[in-house]
């Protein structure tokens, strides 16, 4: 039954995102952000009620109390496109910081573009660092707020990858400014892939911000333990 579920919410996310991003994609020719926003905050809203009325899919968000006030910086474990679209709907004007990549996609990456997104051309090699710090650095001065998933791809529940340098990078030229440390356990629910998506309740937890200006060894390694200390709890978690 669950096979036919999540066959039926792959079907629906398919037509549902090339519907909105077509029907919409006049507002993506005025620029305006605020107005483009609105597509991506309506596209992620209706993707969640999806899951949670196709596949039984909801989720619990923990740790409301240690968002600041923004501009801040949303450094996130990635294990699933659950929390593209939880972040989406949540944060109504954050700025992804993406791959490029993602900017070529007919209308989705027009939107990306239209949107004010911050992407990295990893071709440009260390150029690509320092375009990452001026431009979000600029955002951050708007009183953004910035949303990177710093071990730079999916990974699987249980698994670990170094945290990029690209965070600390931002962090050198905003000392200032906090950076929230995000776990979750979405990949047990919704795995990589066109997979199976199991029903239940994935937690997201926003854990205690890092204030202090930190040395770049020392940041990579705080942000490392506490992401993956407690999404590695999430997982074990009933």
């Amino acid at each position: 039954m669950q096979i036919l579920r999540s066959a039926v919410f792959h079907i629906f996310i398919t037509f549902w995102t090339i519907f909105i991003f077509t029907f919409l994609s006049p507002l993506l020719l005025t620029f305006n952000q605020k107005a483009v926003t609105i597509i991506g905050l309506v596209w992620a809203k209706v993707v969640l009620l999806a899951l949670k009325i196709i596949c039984k899919l909801s989720y619990e968000v923990r740790g409301k109390e240690n968002l600041p006030q923004a501009p801040y910086i949303i450094t996130s474990k990635h294990q699933s496109t659950w929390e593209t679209v939880f972040l989406t709907a949540y944060f109504k004007d954050a700025k992804y910081i993406l791959k490029k990549e993602l900017t070529r996609i007919p209308f989705y990456g027009w939107y990306l573009l239209a949107s004010g997104m911050i992407y990295i051309d990893r071709s440009l090699g260390f150029s690509a660092i320092k375009k990452i710090v001026k431009d979000t650095t600029i955002s951050l001065k708007k009183g953004n707020i910035i949303i990177i998933f710093p071990e730079g791809t999916r990974v699987a529940p249980g698994e670990s990858k170094e945290i990029q340098p690209g965070v600390a990078a931002i962090h050198k030229h905003n000392k200032h400014v906090p950076i929230v440390p995000v776990a979750l356990n979405s990949g047990m629910f919704w795995p990589k892939g066109l997979k199976v998506i199991k029903p239940g309740k994935i937690i997201i937890s926003f854990l205690p911000p890092l204030n202090e200006e930190l040395e770049k060894e020392e940041l990579l390694k705080k942000l490392k333990e506490n992401i993956d200390l407690e999404s590695d709890l999430l997982a074990n978690s009933k």
